[in-house]
């Protein structure tokens, strides 16, 4: 099975985070749903699998919850609406749910609320209010990211030059938070931008960015989810052995970013914590259960920037799925 990076350390720490307390009480009896955007990205199945786990986990303390867990195959507005209604028509009383557009999926939550369901968002939220939200802050980890390439470049001598970005979407207002954290590290500097490129979760074409922008001289590239991190990392690998050099810095610890970061094809790569995401929700049904009035809030899910000074310490390797 394939290896990922969930920091034990992180998760044992975020037990003590919000939405880990007050669960002692034995009785609670409910149904919820999960909604994730595809079963076909290691970052929607952690979450799934962090989910599961604390069912698990709470069922050994008297707690009976009955989770259905749906996605589409691959990214789908349309089919992640229809499993909305699908879990209204269930009678859930909680949905926990990463939504594919901010405003596409607002009527069918609405439709949900109307039906007394509570809106529990991990990870991309929309704009209809939920209950609470469990999420990576993707502009303060997306200034670290912009932190630590402006350290490793200015180390090398690099004070100025271009830097190029390839995007996921245009959709996608999550990694246009973890830009804007990005640029807000480099604004007062010398280096410049070319304008987004977009790869729409395709690797391939995120790699033929890559290589154009190399060729055009940059400095550097940032890529702004897995695919696109993918695909820059393994371009800059290339033009490396016909002694070209750009640095990478990217997201998500996929088994390709961890490889790129051992091989130093990429320079860093921010992690964030899906596993804790799907806990820290179901914690959060059991919560509500018993009288807690979530009131809208933001919790911080967990991330690190891994590089090769932590990527091989001992037990960042964990569980498999």
């Amino acid at each position: 099975m394939k290896k990922f990076m969930a920091f034990l350390s992180i998760v044992a720490i975020s037990f003590f985070l919000p939405g880990f307390q007050n669960v002692s009480h034995a009785g609670v009896k409910t149904k919820a749903a999960l909604i994730c955007m595809n079963w076909s990205d290691f970052h929607w199945i952690r979450i799934k699998h962090g989910a599961l786990a604390r069912v698990e986990e709470l069922a050994l303390r008297g707690h009976d919850i009955d989770l259905m867990c749906l996605a589409p195959e691959n990214y789908d507005i349309e089919k992640q609406i229809e499993m909305v209604r699908q879990a209204i028509e269930a009678k859930v009383k909680y949905i926990i749910i990463a939504c594919t557009d901010p405003e596409d999926l607002n009527g069918v939550l609405k439709e949900a609320s109307d039906a007394g369901i509570k809106i529990i968002y991990v990870d991309s939220p929309a704009t209809f209010p939920a209950s609470v939200t469990y999420a990576t802050d993707n502009f303060s980890a997306g200034a670290e990211v912009g932190r630590y390439l402006k350290k490793t470049l200015e180390a090398d001598g690099i004070s100025s030059g271009i830097i190029g970005i390839i995007n996921t979407n245009e959709n996608s207002e999550s990694c246009h938070q973890r830009v804007a954290g990005f640029i807000s590290e480099l604004k007062d500097t010398k280096f410049m931008f070319v304008s987004q490129s977009y790869s729409d979760t395709n690797s391939s074409r995120a790699k033929e960015i890559a290589k154009g922008m190399i060729e055009n001289g940059v400095a550097a590239i940032y890529g702004v989810d897995n695919y696109a991190t993918i695909g820059a990392s393994a371009a800059v690998r290339e033009a490396s052995q016909n002694s070209r050099k750009a640095y990478c810095v990217g997201w998500d610890a996929s088994d390709e970013n961890v490889e790129a970061v051992e091989d130093g094809s990429l320079s860093a790569c921010l992690i964030q914590i899906p596993w804790n995401m799907g806990i820290m929700a179901v914690s959060a049904v059991v919560e509500m259960e018993q009288g807690t009035e979530m009131k809208g809030l933001f919790s911080e899910s967990g991330y690190l920037l891994v590089t090769e000074n932590n990527v091989k310490l001992p037990g960042y390797y964990s569980r498999e799925f």
